[in-house]
């Protein structure tokens, strides 16, 4: 029932940084059909979030995961669209062994029209993070509860930290009611649109030195 493939959470101990916006499931009806989108999950959504009905629908239909002496990798790919159709999204996520260095891929296969400039990179922080834009534009700097320093970086000009909520029951309250929270969000701004090639997407979460 959640619209969610391909979303993750991240922690670093019991330090939460990335998750989802919640189940909503002692929330109203209207909560509930809200967090079920794509545009509550930390993954691949649309901005209106009609642009491209595909999404919503769109299931995971292969996965691997590696794993050797430098850390993890796993990759997710999904349909955009026809089954027989040429759009997809494939999403890499490579874990060091250290666990101190994520590093993720999000890559747009031959991205539908309706999604070319409509896409959006979601990635919801726990009400815990505290997070800030640093000053080159192309990175955000995440303080965690337990005082470690995170630096994400992304490959994209259009990088922006907006709000968001949290509707999990380790969020502040134990009746799941919605907790203010922020997202890092990356957009198509400044980008041309294309409905030949494809959209490479690299971002990553590194623990800062000293963190």
């Amino acid at each position: 029932a959640y619209h969610g493939a391909g979303a993750f959470h991240f922690s670093s101990g019991r330090a939460r940084m990335v998750v989802n916006c919640g189940s909503g499931k002692r929330l109203s009806p209207e909560w509930a059909a809200a967090l079920r989108q794509p545009a509550a999950h930390s993954t691949l959504s649309t901005e209106p979030p009609g642009a491209l009905a595909a999404l919503a629908k769109a299931a995971m239909f292969a996965h691997q995961r590696l794993e050797d002496d430098m850390g993890q990798l796993l990759e997710i790919e999904r349909l955009l669209g026809e089954a027989d159709g040429p759009s997809r999204h494939l999403r890499r996520f490579f874990l060091s062994r250290s666990g101190d260095d994520l590093r993720g891929e999000d890559r747009l296969v031959a991205p539908p029209a309706g999604l070319s400039l409509a896409w959006r990179l979601r990635f919801h922080l726990h009400p815990s993070v505290k997070a800030s834009m640093a000053r080159d534009g192309r990175s955000v700097i995440i303080a965690l509860s337990n005082r470690e320093g995170w630096r994400f970086r992304c490959n994209n000009p259009g990088l922006s930290i907006e709000r968001s909520v949290y509707c999990g029951q380790s969020g502040g309250s134990l009746s799941g009611a919605p907790v203010s929270c922020e997202q890092i969000v990356i957009h198509p701004a400044g980008l041309e649109p294309s409905s030949t090639r494809d959209i490479i997407l690299k971002w990553s979460f590194r623990r800062l030195e000293g963190g």
